[in-house]
């Protein structure tokens, strides 16, 4: 054996150190949505509480956005995928989350199909003011009839 070569110190090429999973520090939250049969609308993951930061904290004013037939329990005859619904997470309780109304939007590929050749498109909003306070912004969108060339 050559001098300063001590065959205990020798280190493993390859071996490291096993990672844990990153859903292994997540905590499943319940998120709640107002007035549809199926109220449970999907499961939110978030760090566990660790020192001072509280997992729940890091939830509020999270938006979460689902298609509208995942909200219905009966499955229609029409499929309505393409609507998009928004909700504001504003309270927790336990490991359900309460939200409200944020939005509704269309799919970009819906939108897309329907403008077409030779037809004008059409866009306005208007913002109002309700008595209860909240401010309500629609937009709409309308399509002119062929027009010739």
């Amino acid at each position: 054996m050559t001098a300063g070569k001590n065959p205990r110190n020798f280190k493993k090429k390859g071996a490291k150190k096993q990672k844990s999973h990153p859903f292994a520090k997540k905590e499943w939250y319940n998120v709640l949505a107002p007035g549809f049969d199926k109220r449970e609308i999907t499961l939110m993951p978030v760090n566990k509480t660790a020192g001072l930061t509280q997992s729940s904290e890091s939830l509020r004013g999270r938006v979460v956005t689902i298609s509208l037939d995942d909200c219905n329990t009966p499955v229609p005859k029409q499929s309505s995928a393409w609507r998009k619904l928004k909700f504001q997470i504003d309270e927790i309780k336990g490991f359900n989350c309460y939200t409200n109304f944020y939005g509704m939007d269309i799919t970009r590929d819906h939108g897309c199909a329907m403008i077409k050749k030779w037809h004008s498109l059409i866009e306005a909003y208007v913002q109002a003011k309700t008595l209860d306070g909240y401010i309500v912004r629609m937009f709409s969108i309308a399509f002119t009839k062929k027009t010739n060339r």
